[in-house]
């Protein structure tokens, strides 16, 4: 291994060297045997970071480097209990904490006292412990996060505080985009127009579930830094543990709506920032989209027959995707919220792990388009697409109907457009074997 790589190259070799932590957790998304790597610089010569971090810039590098040790020592429970390996990462730990609360007297940064203050809670506990927000923590100004991955935002209180739970942890150091975080914005305050619409794509009134209490909306922001479970993979849309909100980061959908461009058959309108606008404006229907649910359901509703955990979150996945841009289609009477919804899902279904609920998600929709027109493939043009809405409302009724209405042909129906979906991308790989491309943010 070459002593002069960066801290994030390092453990991303160190992850691709081992078998044992491979198969425990598969932490590098998009990660395949023989791949085809393709970094992102997302800051470079960490111009950003040192302009929103001046006095402390550093002291955040060095902590990216230990959050990135800990990664690389998380090995699975067989091979080192849960008590060790607290031993094992908590001076990483408590080094982590010591600069982020550094960081904080110089830069006066709330987020990063709440950071320090939190990792070092659980280095000397083995506990995740329940924050309280300090004053004036806000992510209208750079913030840092250091705590639980993005997979266990989800988790109630009672998970996160288990003795040794043993959370992949992550940091994000990022700063507000003022101009789509008012596009954020001006999207969240019309949610309830498009919920109104979805009412017609559910064919029956649809209402919102209380999201977590007091959990903050979407912040609009570019990433600055990432370590931990976050060194490697596709994480633009992110969740955090309350009391931070979800955050879509700016440069790294920039880079995706990108990609997509480079391989449309079809110039989509505008430029990339309008790209960029309308897509973050899909996430925020998408993430409000998780709550939505046919008013006659009772309560949380109830899952079909034999609904598989996997099963479970990418049929959500493929609901939340499909809904809101279905519903914008309605609203609008235009193509382009539908097409270009399918079109930055699709290239998720080249990458292995079908468990993986955007993988799974992406196959199903996939599969479902193949049913229902034998000659769809993609990417998709403007005019196939808005013939496409009537075979995609048919899945979300059925993805609605298997998750929250016990309905056991709903589920037969989604399970037979999933396989359709991987039979489809298996005849794909067959034809073109290339591995997918593995994407990867790099900074400095």
């Amino acid at each position: 291994m070459n002593p002069a790589m960066s801290p994030v190259a390092r453990a991303h070799d160190i992850g691709k060297e081992s078998p044992v932590r491979r198969a425990h957790r598969q932490l590098l998304v998009w990660q395949h045997d023989e791949s085809q790597l393709r970094l992102t610089r997302l800051d470079p010569a960490h111009a950003l970071l040192r302009s929103r971090f001046p006095k402390a810039w550093q002291r955040l590098i060095r902590v990216q480097a230990l959050l990135d040790a800990t990664t690389v020592l998380d090995l699975p429970a067989t091979l080192v209990p849960d008590g060790q390996h607290i031993d094992h990462i908590a001076p990483l730990l408590r080094a982590a904490a010591q600069e982020l609360a550094h960081c904080a007297d110089e830069e006066d940064a709330p987020s990063a006292h709440l950071a320090a203050a939190w990792l070092a809670a659980y280095a000397s506990s083995g506990q995740w412990q329940p924050v309280t927000p300090p004053p004036g923590l806000d992510t209208g100004r750079p913030w840092v996060y250091a705590g639980p991955g993005p997979a266990a935002a989800g988790m109630e209180d009672a998970g996160l505080s288990g003795r040794h739970a043993r959370i992949p942890l992550c940091l994000i150091v990022a700063a507000p985009h003022a101009e789509l975080q008012a596009e954020a914005d001006d999207a969240t305050a019309r949610l309830d127009d498009l919920r109104r619409a979805a009412e017609s794509v559910l064919g029956d009134e649809v209402v919102a579930l209380a999201p977590e209490s007091g959990r903050p909306g979407i912040a609009a922001a570019d990433l600055l830094l990432a370590g931990g479970t976050t060194l490697s993979g596709h994480w633009d849309l992110t969740p955090l543990a309350s009391p931070y909100p979800t955050a879509v980061f700016v440069n790294v959908r920039r880079h995706r709506v990108r990609q997509v461009l480079a391989g449309a058959t079809e110039h989509p309108s505008g430029t990339v920032e309008a790209l960029l606008g309308r897509s973050l404006r899909r996430s925020i229907g998408h993430v409000a989209a998780h709550h939505w649910r046919r008013a006659s359901v009772p309560g949380d509703g109830e899952p079909a027959p034999g609904l598989k955990s996997f099963e479970r979150l990418a049929f959500e996945e493929a609901y939340a995707v499909l809904l809101p841009s279905l519903a914008a289609h309605v609203s609008t009477g235009t193509s382009e919220p539908l097409r270009e919804a399918v079109e930055e899902l699709t290239p998720y279904a080249g990458l292995p792990c079908q468990h993986a609920a955007d993988t799974a998600a992406a196959l199903l929709v996939i599969g479902r388009l193949r049913q229902g027109s034998s000659a769809w493939d993609r990417p998709l043009d403007l005019e196939p697409a808005a013939g496409l809405r009537p075979v995609l409302e048919t899945l979300v009724r059925s993805l609605h109907a298997a998750l929250w209405e016990a309905d056991a042909f709903a589920l037969a129906e989604v399970r037979a457009a999933f396989a359709s979906g991987a039979r489809h991308q298996a005849r794909r790989a067959a034809q073109d074997p290339r591995p997918p491309v593995e994407f990867g943010w790099t900074f400095g």
